[in-house]
């Protein structure tokens, strides 16, 4: 027998997605609304990470998109991100 039902959040692809899911997350947020699991693909994964951080958040996930270009994500930046794993180098 289930006594609490899981809710989870799926976040799909295409980068177009990323801006309007920052939005949606901190909606969410805002109200206090807590997910269980993720699941994510493609720009989703990037959300998620960012949103699931130690330090992150949706207002984190929103200032990302606010100051992200398209020529950010072909930036020699990602070889920063890389050594350090550190989500925040990305911006």
């Amino acid at each position: 027998m289930i006594d609490k039902k899981k809710i989870g959040w799926v976040w799909p692809g295409a980068a177009f997605n990323g801006p309007f899911q920052a939005g949606v997350a901190k909606f969410f947020e805002e109200r206090g609304f807590t997910f269980d699991f993720n699941v994510a693909s493609s720009v989703g994964i990037l959300n998620a990470c960012i949103l699931n951080a130690r330090g992150g958040g949706a207002e984190k996930l929103c200032q990302f998109w606010r100051t992200a270009y398209f020529w950010h994500f072909f930036n020699p930046a990602w070889k920063d991100w890389l050594k350090n794993r550190r989500y925040d180098s990305l911006c």
